[in-house]
C-alpha cells in the first residue's frame, strides 16, 4: 500500500494529469515524415493553452524539441509567460507584460504588472540557476526602484535558491 511519503505516490494519475509525447517542436521534418498537417506547432501551443489548467500535472515524455537552441529557449520563454498568465488570470487578474531592454544591452524578458508593483521574471533553459542569470533583475531594479519586486528566474530544473539582491530562481513546475 502506497503513503503520502512513498515518492510514487506523487506521480499517480487523475484528472488533473496530462501526458504528451515526442511534439518535436522545430523538426525541419517532422511533418513531412508523421503526415502533420501545416500548423501543427501552433495547434499544440493553442490545444495547450486552451485545456490545461494552473495546478494541473504535465509530464512531457519523449521529445520536446528538436532544432536550434535559440528556438527552444523561445520556446520555454512562451511556455513561461504562459503560465505566468494563466495563473494570474485565474485569479481573477488581467496581468500585464511588458519588457525591458537597455541601450547598453541589459535586458529583462517579462515584466509584469502585478498589484501595483513590477515583477521582473526571467526564463532561463537551465536546470542549474547561477547568479548572472539575475544580472538584468538586478539592473532593472536598479532603475525602478522601490516600484520593482523581487525578480524571479523561471528554469526547467527543480531548485529554488537565491540569486543575489532581489531575485530568486524558481522551477517551472511551481507554476
Amino acid at each position: 500500500m502506497l503513503t503520502p511519503t512513498d515518492p510514487i505516490s506523487s506521480f499517480i494519475l487523475n484528472l488533473d494529469t496530462w501526458i504528451i509525447s515526442d511534439t518535436l517542436f522545430f523538426h525541419a521534418n517532422i511533418a513531412r515524415y508523421c503526415d502533420r498537417t501545416d500548423g501543427w506547432q501552433d495547434l499544440i501551443v493553442a490545444n495547450w493553452n486552451r485545456l490545461v489548467r494552473p495546478g494541473e500535472t504535465i509530464f512531457h515524455l519523449g521529445d520536446l524539441a528538436l532544432g536550434k537552441r535559440e528556438q527552444a529557449e523561445a520556446l520555454f520563454e512562451n511556455l513561461v509567460a504562459v503560465e505566468i498568465y494563466k495563473t494570474l488570470a485565474h485569479r481573477g487578474e488581467e496581468p500585464l507584460f511588458y519588457s525591458w531592454r537597455t541601450s547598453a544591452g541589459a535586458e529583462v524578458d517579462f515584466i509584469v504588472e502585478h498589484e501595483g508593483g513590477l515583477v521582473p521574471v526571467e526564463a532561463k533553459l537551465s536546470a542549474t540557476p547561477r547568479t548572472r542569470m539575475a544580472r538584468g533583475i538586478a539592473g532593472f531594479r536598479g532603475d525602478f526602484g522601490e516600484r520593482a519586486g523581487r525578480g524571479f528566474v523561471v528554469h526547467p530544473g527543480d531548485t529554488v535558491l537565491p540569486l543575489g539582491d532581489g531575485a530568486i530562481a524558481l522551477p517551472f513546475s511551481a507554476f
